[in-house]
């Protein structure tokens, strides 16, 4: 059984490694004030 082209690239630590310095770190969360408002925050992190 041959291995598909698309499994034939590196594995996917050695992947991350060499990427680490394009990885964002992303987080959809919401904060309440005190007047009751309700605010929709989209955070990112640049690793």
């Amino acid at each position: 059984m041959d291995v598909p082209a698309s499994a034939a690239g590196p594995a996917w630590r050695q992947f991350l490694s060499t990427q680490t310095h394009t990885i964002l770190a992303c987080d959809f969360f919401t904060v309440d004030t005190v007047l009751l408002k309700r605010l929709y925050v989209l955070g990112s992190r640049e690793r």
